[in-house]
């Protein structure tokens, strides 16, 4: 049979060609994506107020240096900061699910689940919180809804999770409370004063994936500013949307650290700059069609069925029955025939779930990726050129990666904040000046933490306390 071929969308459309399950599709041509929506830049320009705007980031750098790579890995560092929740922020939130859990009555418990409580959040992150019944039972301890049989479970999630969008539709803090039928069933809603969207399910916390999250970041020290670069450069391109195929927010975790691990330590932990292009490069050009890859242990797998068990003899069969991963391997449907190009990779948290299985837009996210690798290699050329000392602070080499129009994020960020600070929130409070003046507030509050944070290592590092202690 012939396969058809369809392009992907034109450059500067605002929607991606994503070919879905029910299409009979068989491939489509990956096509970098531009910057889009809301994020997409309408005028540019080296002005404060531009810089502010398009570079944000840039407003956060501590360290500068004449060598390119350093000098793109202390911007990794600085969009990273720039993306920090604050202190009002942080405030903010646990004011937003405190007001949740207050308005889910006594009989539900809450918990905080998601980039929340692995600490990957960003300032506008969503809030997923895991729901669950509290009954107290004789020996004085709340029981999980989640420990009941599966079928009950069936049958009482969606009459569960009714209740508790009416519950939200009838409280006056939020709105837009929707029901989302998934292979996990959502409640959807947003905190009217905050605009912070919120999603509710039923005691499935994904622990183990927390748990990895929580471990990998602690043995990874660069993995949360990469995480935070490409989640963001996906994000302004439309690309982190699972559901029109896009990746998720933990797809891309462990795609980062398989990449990585990949890496085999040959560049040093300080080194972000080329982690980010060994990471670009790595993704860019994967053979995806071949190819299915596990992060722990570290492998690759071949995706066809029968390409490699036939030459397995009884031993290796047995050994590969015994062993958790491999065996979640061997029955994983590894290979779709109508869209041979999907990413295959291994959850380790689950080996038996594929993290790509529905990443229908793989191509386009690996185009984008070869593409922003080859920008950021120009720049990095370019840079004794182009970086003179008459316009350095407003040039930059993550641009590539990251550069857009953050005006509505700010506003989203200020209206936050002012959460926190009610006394001094109005409602005329979000015009574009007064949003970037709170963002360079945000800048300015940042270098002064950074300074005073420095100046205690220094002293700490030099023995200053134990001398005044002993005076």
């Amino acid at each position: 049979m012939t396969q058809r071929v369809r392009a992907g969308t034109a450059l500067g459309s605002v929607r991606p060609f994503i070919p879905f399950a029910r299409e009979e599709v068989f491939e489509y041509r990956g096509a970098r994506q531009r910057v889009q929506g809301a994020w997409e830049i309408k005028t540019d320009g080296d002005g404060h107020l531009a810089r502010l705007a398009t570079r944000p980031w840039l407003e956060y750098m501590v360290e500068d240096s004449d060598d390119p790579h350093e000098r793109l890995s202390h911007e990794i560092r600085a969009f990273e900061a720039y993306m920090r929740l604050t202190p009002a922020e942080e405030s903010a939130s646990s004011l937003v699910f405190s007001e949740l859990s207050a308005a889910l009555e006594p009989r539900y418990h809450s918990i905080l689940i998601g980039s929340r409580s692995t600490g990957l959040a960003t300032p506008i992150s969503d809030l997923d919180v895991s729901i669950g019944l509290k009954r107290h039972n004789p020996a004085h301890q709340w029981e999980d809804w989640s420990v009941e049989s599966k079928a009950k479970q069936r049958r009482g999630t969606t009459e569960m999770l009714t209740l508790l969008r009416e519950i939200l539709r009838a409280s006056e803090g939020f709105s837009s409370a929707t029901l989302v039928h998934a292979r996990v069933p959502i409640v959807r809603a947003k905190h009217i004063a905050t605009d912070l969207e919120i999603q509710l399910q039923i005691m499935m916390t994904n622990g183990s994936q927390q748990a990895f999250t929580r471990a990998y970041l602690e043995d990874y020290p660069s993995l949360r500013p990469l995480y935070v670069c490409l989640r963001y450069a996906l994000e302004i391109r439309n690309l982190t949307q699972v559901y029109e195929g896009g990746l998720g927010s933990y797809s891309l975790l462990i795609m980062i650290v398989t990449a990585l691990k990949y890496a085999n330590d040959q560049f040093a932990s300080k080194d972000l700059a080329r982690q980010l292009l060994h990471i670009l490069k790595f993704w860019a050009t994967a053979n995806l069609y071949d190819n299915g890859y596990s992060t722990n242990p570290l492998g690759l797998f071949a995706k066809k069925q029968g390409s490699s068990e036939e030459q397995w003899t009884l031993t290796e069969r047995l050994t590969r029955s015994r062993n958790a991963q491999l065996s979640s391997i061997d029955k994983m449907n590894k290979y779709n025939p109508q869209k041979p190009y999907l990413l295959c990779l291994q959850d380790p948290a689950s080996y038996d779930n594929d993290l790509g299985k529905n990443t229908y837009a793989i191509k386009h996210i690996q185009a984008t990726f070869a593409s922003i690798h080859d920008k950021i290699l120009k720049v990095i050329l370019e840079m004794p050129l182009v970086f003179v000392p008459k316009n350095r602070r407003s040039r930059s080499l993550l641009g590539p990666l990251v550069q857009a129009d953050y005006t509505h994020f700010e506003q989203h960020r200020s209206r936050v904040e002012r959460y926190s600070m009610p006394t001094t929130r109005r409602s005329d409070d979000y015009h574009s000046r007064r949003t970037m003046e709170d963002a360079a507030e945000r800048a300015k509050g940042y270098k002064e933490r950074h300074s005073a944070e420095v100046k205690i290592r220094y002293f700490r590092q030099n023995g200053f306390f134990r001398k005044y202690r002993s005076l």
